[in-house]
């Protein structure tokens, strides 16, 4: 069984993430090869036919063997640098503008985050794909996967990163199963990069409002404090912008669950 990632904050709280296992990530990377390859097979079947016509308008032939040649190794080039790039850049762009997804990740309802449970940053993500290539040689990833208790790959263990799976959404009772702060709904519609809300995030603040009344004020106020500026960190919002951090902390547990609620 699967063991989840548990995390000790400066206030020695527990934060537990659900990890992914070997099987999502490899349906998920299955996923995404696929994406891969049909897609660069598409590009570089339209460089092709976009070489020819270059060929035929300006009459490159057989008796013009420099030009020919110059034109083949020009393309050739290309194809390498689009393939590197693809292959390579398409995890990191997907992570970056997903929030730690790529189309393979989403389906599966899975996640990369950073070990300290912030959300993925660019330097994470470029360390960890670009040690992807080892990790799919010979399956070593996979085989380190087994290996490792949070189920992480060689990229994963070089860039302290983590991939987690997402909550299911939550129903009505499920809201409102915690005594979350109600907040003014302008608050709610101001809050900044809503989308980049997880449902981890939402875990944490829940956790932390259940667990507010059963600790002293002072602890609670430094946990909290704690957990707004990971928050914020991870949207992207200015510490500055935080204000309140019980108020931050309600206001992006409440937007969470306006974005999230089960339509019935």
């Amino acid at each position: 069984m699967q063991e989840d990632y548990t995390l000790l904050t400066p206030e020695n709280v527990e934060l537990r993430y659900p990890v992914a296992g070997v099987g999502s990530r490899v349906v998920a990377a299955t996923i995404d090869y696929t994406i891969l390859v049909i897609g660069q097979t598409l590009v570089l079947f339209g460089l092709a036919l976009i070489g020819g016509l270059i060929s035929r308008l300006f009459g490159i032939s057989g008796d013009q063997p420099g030009l020919s040649v110059a034109l083949s190794l020009g393309a050739v080039g290309l194809a390498i640098i689009l393939i590197f790039f693809g292959w390579w850049g398409y995890f990191v762009l997907f992570e970056l503008l997903w929030n730690g997804q790529s189309p393979g990740k989403r389906l599966l309802g899975i996640r990369v985050v950073r070990v300290d449970g912030q959300a993925l940053d660019a330097g994470t993500s470029i360390v960890r794909n670009l040690l992807r290539a080892v990790d799919v040689f010979l399956f070593i990833g996979v085989l380190v996967m087994l290996l490792d208790s949070s189920s992480r790959r060689l990229g994963d263990l070089a860039a302290g990163s983590l991939v987690i799976r997402e909550a299911p959404g939550l129903s009505p009772d499920e809201l409102s199963a915690v005594g979350i702060p109600d907040v003014p709904s302008a608050r709610v519609e101001a809050f900044s990069n809503p989308g980049r809300l997880t449902m981890q995030h939402y875990i944490l603040v829940r956790d932390y409002f259940a667990r507010r009344a059963r600790m002293p004020d002072d602890r609670a106020d430094a946990l909290a404090v704690d957990l707004a500026k990971r928050l914020a960190q991870a949207v992207d919002i200015p510490l500055g912008e935080v204000g309140d951090a019980n108020d931050f902390l309600a206001t992006a547990a409440r937007v969470f669950e306006g974005r999230n609620r089960h339509r019935e």
